[in-house]
């Protein structure tokens, strides 16, 4: 039987209707053989027309000039054909459960394309449900349900196990949901009895648990479940929708309907992807049910699309676009079986599959994989795989003109716009999309989505989308306008045109000043910015990422934020910038020098964290500013200073030496000079300087002293520190003459002070380096002690001395009529020390002429002293016998031929003694013969200092060593 041909009379329906080929994105070409007559047993209805309602198509697109070059179609490819008596298949994660007549299931690995698994049962298997990712398994038996392991190598069944109180059950429908917190897979089990049960695929089933039970008890027929909601079709046309639920518990019904009560349910197909969560009417209709008036919905009691009498339905599945529809003739025959591909978007047929055998065999129903997303069409002794081809050919243009005709917008045209620019394949496509989309946005006031459409579209025209959005009023535009300039910016920053940039930035930077005043001004606040004020975070944001773009322009980006009276933003832009000249002259000018300081102290730590000195241009901020933060903030501005020791001290001082802060100041430089340990001199004298105009004798006293001590002598001037200290500090002055090398001075000023025991130290050091010197300066210091009629503090003063004067030293600075009592005890110490000096005189004058007698008879003795030589002596150098030649003989007993001794000598004399020595053994001249003997007969040369000076030469000469090698015989 051929559904395409009519009737003899009257001619039925034609099967599936469909639109003209002008109105239908999906229609086939002209010269397709399979095109439909003018009739078809599939009649669309209004999804929300009420029940019984005369079906009115959906409204066509516009016509186009040429229609699609590629068309989607249907084939089915054999899977596997060698079964006999199945009687379900179900498919998860290509492994597929089959269930056998008789009680035996089988497992089979689609992708290996072999049965890998099998088991026999006692029960009699009438369904089988297979959870998407392969690992559970449910099988429906007479009295309950198996739980099977799909994972388990050895194919293994527990049951029949019994729902919550339940002890008989027949189930007719099996969902699968995930629960995301526990991370477990639940089944949602129905029953013909019009109960849903919840269990634990982990729990083995052993939780089940009643959730959900239908009015009058109408025997569900399919149940389907996304992460949001479950969807059940029930007997008699009812059908029902759950309202979304996050926890495990019974389900609240959220919607519920009837397509009739003779619209009985064949199959139930819901999209994966459910995004209604709150029912608000902006459903997406991501259930669709197949009843023998039709196909339907689950949010409408309408009828989408009906079929003709002679026509059975068998099964639905779905992809991620179509609906497949598998119809049989009421008679069976396997020739008139048709698959049928119809639009999710449209409701309307796009492809079929006709006269088509499964492993030959009418197809009775349809499995899907929803991990894969394959569709395998089965019979009892097969199954074949559902291929669609060029699935998304036309799907985009299908969905934005859904997405524009419909009422008012909203999120489902939203998504539908969304889904067709996924379906795009060309840039032209995806222009089309964005642009309609866009246009439908602005049209509805969204002008921040439409700016932000607009953005993605580069063939939109700048100028054009720019001034729409800039003509627009609201809060709205304005941000629309500022995310499309962004947008165009950020294109012209890839593409590295500068010029541009700036001024599109420099645009962009007034946008977000309007926008943050007009923020404010709503709020009842102008001239106030909030850090939690989103407008203000992303103006931040985006001065931060083109800050390089508007450096060329950044004057006016300032002039424009004060023209705004944005403070907070202008020191983020200077900081951000590093003018922060600007940010502390701003503090200054608003009488802020706190500010100011903190400013600058925020701006040093930041390199301080980082263990590096500031660059030259903030530490000349310091220079440039500091003058005027002494003057109103001496004591932070001080703080400040000694908390940045790369600051030069010396040029501060022009700044800091101002009378008002005198005392901040000098804290400042004490803090140079004793921690820094700062040597410039100018540093030194200015603080010096302070210190005397401060009156603090005391630390004045202990700096000088610390500086003449020191080992490299003073880092100020002496002089310019001698002429002001005189006046202030007696110590400091004896120092700083001390340190001139003006000990008189110094201790004229001592003693004039009344400072007796600075003379006495200036004395007793200057005796350890100039013992004259140090003498005159103790008789200076006795000089003044001495008075008119007491002897007693000259005379102190000698003791004191330390033995350096005598009393004869100062007899002449004692008065003339001094008592003898006085300088009794000296003088008789005196004399003690003279007779002592006396006695040693003596001694030594005595030992001195003892020496001298006993020199005059080692030389008598000389002169008659001999010794006796042996005819058999030889020449302790060449060992040839003395007498050979003339010899000398020491006191020592050696003896020496005159040439071995001369060359022995030689060989101890320098290079020119030593010619001297063979032009003396040359000469025959009397003279140079006792020269010549003297000079030879000075030492032994064994005995002498010579001998000890030549332990240190080698045992071998050089001599020696040219005959060794004169020698060799190598």
């Amino acid at each position: 039987m051929n559904p395409f041909a009519p009737d003899p009379a009257p001619p039925p329906p034609p099967m599936l209707a469909r639109r003209p080929a002008a109105d239908n994105p999906f229609a086939p070409p002209a010269s397709n053989p399979f095109a439909p007559p003018a009739s078809n047993p599939f009649a669309p209805s209004n999804p929300f027309a009420p029940s019984g309602a005369t079906a009115v198509p959906l409204p066509a697109m516009p016509p186009t000039k040429k229609p699609p070059a590629v068309q989607p179609s249907i084939t089915l490819v054999p899977e596997w054909t060698k079964e006999s008596g199945l009687a379900s298949v179900a498919v998860g994660n290509d492994l597929a459960l089959l269930a056998h007549q008789g009680g035996r299931l089988s497992r089979r690995d689609l992708e290996a394309k072999a049965e890998d698994g099998s088991l026999s049962l006692r029960e009699t298997v009438d369904k089988v449900f297979v959870d998407p990712s392969g690992t559970y398994a449910i099988a429906a038996v007479r009295d309950g349900v198996l739980f099977v392991n799909m994972h388990n190598p050895t194919l293994r069944a527990r049951g029949p196990l019994a729902l919550g109180n339940v002890a008989r059950v027949t189930v007719t429908g099996v969902a699968w949901t995930t629960a995301a917190q526990a991370k477990d897979v639940h089944a949602l089990i129905a029953t013909a009895a019009g109960d849903v049960f919840e269990a634990s695929a982990k729990a083995s089933l052993a939780d089940a648990a009643l959730v959900f039970s239908s009015s009058a008890r109408a025997p569900i027929r399919h149940i389907a479940a996304t992460a949001q909601r479950v969807f059940i079709a029930c007997a008699r046309g009812q059908w029902r929708v759950s309202a979304p639920q996050s926890e495990r518990g019974v389900r609240r019904v959220a919607t519920e309907g009837s397509w009739g009560d003779y619209a009985e349910p064949v199959g139930l197909a819901v999209d994966d992807d459910d995004n209604n969560n709150n029912n608000n009417g902006d459903d997406d209709e991501p259930a669709s049910a197949l009843t023998n008036v039709g196909l339907c919905q689950l949010t409408a009691d309408s009828v989408t699309l009906k079929f003709r009498q002679g026509f059975v339905p068998a099964a639905l599945a779905q992809t991620s676009l179509f609906l497949v529809v598998l119809l049989n003739d009421s008679k069976h025959h396997a020739a008139a079986s048709h698959v049928c591909l119809v639009s999710k978007i449209t409701r309307l047929v796009v492809a079929e599959a006709q006269g088509v055998l499964v492993a030959s065999a009418v197809p009775h129903a349809l499995a899907r994989d929803a991990t894969k997303g394959t569709v395998l069409a089965l019979s009892d002794r097969g199954a074949s795989r559902v291929v669609v081809e060029n699935e998304a050919a036309g799907a985009w243009k299908a969905l934005l003109d859904r997405a524009v005709a419909a009422p008012g917008g909203g999120a489902r045209a939203d998504r539908d716009f969304a889904r067709a620019l996924e379906l795009c394949t060309t840039d032209a496509q995806r222009a089309v999309v964005l642009s309609a989309h866009a246009e439908n946005a602005f049209g509805k006031g969204r002008f921040a989505t439409a700016a932000a459409l607009w953005a993605k579209d580069r063939a939109a025209s700048f100028e054009q989308v720019a001034l729409r959005l800039a003509s627009a009023r609201g809060a709205e535009a304005r941000t629309g306008l500022r995310v499309f300039l962004l947008a165009r910016l950020r294109r012209l920053a890839e593409a590295k045109k500068k010029s541009l940039c700036t001024i599109l930035a420099l645009w962009i930077v007034e946008v977000f000043l309007d926008e943050i005043d007009a923020g404010q001004h709503a709020r009842g606040q102008p001239g106030q910015e909030h850090d939690d004020d989103d407008a203000v975070a992303q103006f931040w944001e985006f001065l931060n990422e083109f800050k390089t773009a508007l450096e060329p322009v950044r004057d006016v980006v300032f002039h424009l934020i004060l023209s705004h009276g944005n403070v907070n933003l202008l020191l983020f832009y200077a900081d951000l910038t590093e003018d922060y000249d600007r940010v502390l002259k701003h503090h200054m000018h608003r009488g802020a020098p706190l500010e100011a300081v903190r400013a600058l102290a925020k701006i040093t730590a930041h390199w301080r964290d980082q263990a590096r000195d500031p660059p030259q241009a903030v530490q000349d901020l310091y220079y440039t500013h500091a003058s005027a933060l002494m003057a109103v903030a001496p004591k932070p501005t001080v703080d400040l200073l000694m908390d940045a020791p790369f600051v030069d001290p010396a040029r501060l001082l022009p700044a800091i030496a101002q009378p008002s802060c005198a005392a901040d100041a000098l804290r400042y430089l004490d803090h140079c000079v004793h921690v820094l340990g700062v040597r410039d001199e100018s540093v030194h004298n200015c603080f010096l300087g302070m210190l005397v105009d401060a009156g603090d004798v005391d630390a004045l006293n202990r700096y000088v002293a610390a500086q003449t001590q020191q080992p490299g002598g003073c880092c100020f001037d002496p002089a310019l520190a001698l002429r002001a200290c005189k006046d202030v500090s007696t110590q400091a002055s004896v120092l700083l003459y001390d340190a001139m090398d003006m000990p008189e001075e110094a201790v004229a000023a001592a003693l004039a002070g009344g400072l007796e025991q600075a003379a006495h130290r200036v004395a007793t050091e200057r005796c350890a380096r100039d013992a004259e010197r140090g003498k005159r300066l103790w008789l200076q210091i006795a000089r003044d002690a001495a008075v008119a009629d007491d002897a007693a503090p000259a005379l102190a003063v000698v003791k004191a001395s330390g033995g350096v004067l005598s009393v004869e030293d100062v007899l002449g600075v004692l008065p003339d009529f001094a008592r003898v009592d006085d300088v009794k005890d000296l003088v008789c110490a005196a004399l003690e020390k003279y007779n002592q000096r006396i006695e040693r005189l003596k001694i030594d004058m005595d030992e001195s002429a003892e020496s001298a007698a006993r020199l005059r008879r080692d030389s008598a003795e000389h002169k008659t002293r001999f010794d006796e030589v042996a005819g058999s002596q030889r020449c302790d150098l060449c060992r040839d016998a003395l007498a050979q030649r003339d010899f000398f003989f020491f006191p020592c007993t050696h003896c020496f031929h005159d040439d071995c001794l001369a060359g022995e000598v030689a060989r101890h004399l320098s290079r020119e003694r030593r010619a001297k020595l063979e032009a003396l053994r040359l000469s025959t001249a009397d003279a140079d013969v006792r020269v010549l003997d003297e000079l030879l007969s000075a030492a032994c040369p064994f005995c002498s200092e010579v001998f000890v000076q030549s332990v240190g030469e080698g045992l071998v000469s050089a001599a020696d060593e040219q005959e060794a090698r004169a020698w060799d015989l190598a």
